[in-house]
């Protein structure tokens, strides 16, 4: 193994251990003395790759998003791309999937890194914006045949993003039990619904309305 692999080993086992130890015990309760020994390195190699600990739970928070993020596109290109709803809800659905599976990702993105400093919530907002940016993409497959204003839909994606975190807290804290598919399912209806209301209230004519109308 050459240095530079054995950095990165290093580095990734920091990764690692803040996911677990974050995610399990949580932030407040994990020293930088109890990182190092669940990655199985010196405080020195911490040092080496993060300032602090928020450095490194910046790091984790960023990592977990990103994997998330990634899944659920996975999950949507999956879909055939014809069915622009079967996409919303297999996007969804990964989404809570994967929240269920692994709640220390869930506790990542949606307890432990809450109110550490303000550049982890400025990169929480950056998330949030960029989850519902993603949705935003996906409702287009659905309204095929309707052109919307521009931001037509921000406000109903962020007011998603925003009602899935208050579920997935909920679910952490045992306030809501059902299964991640049941979950899916209802949010996803929810999120077709305002999709459709919105284009109702917009009052934008679909191209098959306009041909009819010339």
């Amino acid at each position: 193994m050459s240095p530079a692999e054995r950095r990165e080993g290093r580095r990734q086992r920091l990764l690692e251990a803040g996911l677990h130890e974050f995610g399990t015990v949580g932030f407040g309760a994990t020293s930088i003395e109890i990182l190092c020994r669940t990655a199985k390195v010196t405080p020195r190699y911490f040092y080496e790759y993060f300032s602090t600990r928020e450095a490194l739970m910046q790091a984790v928070y960023d990592k977990v998003a990103a994997e998330v993020l990634a899944e659920v596109g996975v999950a949507v290109r999956d879909t055939d791309p014809g069915d622009g709803e079967g996409m919303i809800r297999a996007g969804v659905g990964s989404f809570f999937r994967q929240m269920v599976d692994d709640p220390a990702k869930a506790k990542i993105l949606y307890i432990e890194s809450v109110g550490i400093n303000a550049e982890i919530e400025l990169r929480r907002r950056l998330v949030l914006h960029q989850f519902a940016g993603f949705i935003a993409e996906q409702a287009v497959d659905v309204m095929d045949d309707v052109t919307l204003p521009e931001g037509s839909l921000d406000v109903v994606t962020l007011a998603f993003v925003g009602g899935i975190s208050e579920i997935v807290i909920d679910r952490i804290f045992g306030f809501i039990t059902k299964p991640a598919e049941e979950l899916a399912q209802e949010m996803s209806t929810m999120l077709l619904e305002n999709i459709y209301g919105v284009v109702q209230r917009v009052g934008v004519p679909t191209l098959t309305e306009e041909r009819a109308e010339s």
